[in-house]
């Protein structure tokens, strides 16, 4: 408008030609029993009203008014009517630049993170990226869960503090919705569902998206999207996250399948502890760790005793049977930290990190307690074992790796020698002996 003071009311011409999606005119206002449809200053006595208009899609709609009675003219008309055409072009391009500079916007963040996405291997850089692309896209609160045996572990979150917890069930959720339907839900008002988003609190929720990531007829995870308005994301919005955690699903399988390599790479066939190789390569970590930033460490070497009786009493397998037995006990009564290893036949060794000598005895005398009070089923025959366990710790006994192991064997022969199942730590008197 060319007045500022012009008001614009909810019926009149203006909205006439809207409905009509066609010129309305009038010559004579006063003939017209229906209000005129704004209020400006002055007296109008003639109106020519045209719509803007998108195809049928109505953009609004061009007024010119007279005080005179009669004023416009067919030409006048005319003159309105294609400058309101070219008002609707004008518009038009601005709108299809708009939607193109979106959708480059769109697929060049697509573009940027997919790539991010594809070049890595490692299982929390592709949650990261896929947080950070997913916030890129669409700035709301975000949930990023894998697939955990029969839970969902909460692997990262934006936007909101994440639960003391990590492994959840998403049983009778809005997200077990979307995953049993094997495809992505968009809830633009979450208000009224009697199902909660998620099994913990993530603060006021308006509306959300969920994304299951499906791997072939693999399930990987779940991307969820959280926020406190009502219909917050456009339909670009979505296909474009839609396309991102395709691409992330991908790369998740990989960084799974990179991983588990790794560990088979690292660990041992039969027991699933570290192998002899990686062993050797953490305890040369651990020495150096131990030169920069001076704390003791304990090596345990653990033998079973007796072992070839239970071979030779029951055969090989019962033996694999007692060998996989004995190492869940000593990786469930060691700590995350600590370093179990199978290191050859039936001897195994465990880095105490942080530990002195003596809470290495009091760690050892209770993993010789397990194994003792256990049973294993070894083709439905019960068998109990024992074990010796000799201990050298760094610095106190030694603080080259060959001497600590050395020292450590030592100990654990005198075990074997005055008895079997004990622990003994080494002291100067056994290397006197």
């Amino acid at each position: 408008s060319t007045d500022d003071s012009v008001e614009l009311l909810a019926d009149g011409i203006p909205q006439e030609a809207i409905a009509k999606r066609q010129t309305v005119v009038l010559n004579s206002v006063r003939k017209r029993n229906s209000p005129l449809g704004y209020i400006r200053r002055g007296r109008v006595s003639s109106v020519v009203a045209s719509p803007v208009m998108d195809g049928r899609f109505v953009l609004g709609v061009l007024v010119a008014d007279s005080r005179r009675t009669g004023a416009f003219t067919g030409a006048d008309v005319k003159a309105v009517e294609l400058f309101s055409n070219q008002i609707a072009r004008v518009l038009q391009r601005q709108r299809i630049h708009a939607e193109i500079e979106r959708s480059h916007t769109g697929l060049k963040v697509l573009h940027d993170e997919s790539s991010r996405l594809i070049t890595s291997l490692d299982l929390d850089s592709v949650v990261q990226n896929t947080i950070e692309g997913v916030r890129r896209i669409a700035p709301l609160s975000i949930a990023f869960f894998l697939k955990s045996d029969r839970s969902y572990e909460l692997m990262g979150t934006h936007g909101f503090d994440p639960p003391d917890k990590r492994k959840f069930s998403l049983r009778n959720t809005v997200a077990e919705v979307a995953l049993k339907n094997r495809q992505q839900m968009y809830v633009p008002n979450t208000r009224g569902y009697k199902l909660p988003i998620l099994p913990f609190d993530a603060g006021s929720v308006a509306s959300t998206l969920i994304l299951p990531l499906f791997y072939e007829e693999e399930i990987l995870g779940v991307v969820v999207l959280l926020s406190g308005e009502i219909n917050p994301l456009s339909s670009y919005q979505i296909e474009l996250l839609e396309v991102l955690c395709n691409q992330a699903t991908i790369s998740l399988k990989n960084a799974m399948l990179h991983a588990e390599i790794k560990r088979k790479a690292i660990t041992d066939g039969l027991t699933g502890l570290f192998n002899h190789r990686h062993f050797q390569e953490k305890f040369n970590k651990e020495l150096n760790r131990f030169k920069r930033f001076p704390r003791p460490f304990s090596l345990l070497l653990i033998d079973i005793d007796y072992f070839k009786k239970i071979n030779d009493t029951y055969g090989h397998p019962a033996g694999d049977a007692v060998l996989k037995g004995v190492a869940r006990i000593i990786k469930k009564t060691l700590r995350d930290i600590d370093v179990p290893a199978r290191y050859g036949g039936e001897e195994f060794a465990t880095i105490l990190v942080g530990a002195d000598k003596q809470e290495a005895v009091r760690t050892a005398e209770r993993l010789r307690t397990n194994i003792m009070t256990a049973e294993f089923d070894a083709e439905g025959n019960k068998i109990s074992v024992t074990v010796s366990v000799g201990i050298a710790t760094c610095p106190e006994d030694a603080k080259v790796k060959e001497d600590i192991i050395d020292r450590a064997d030592k100990a654990l022969y005198h075990a074997k020698e005055t008895g079997r199942n004990k622990v003994v730590a080494w002291t100067e008197s056994l290397g006197k002996a």
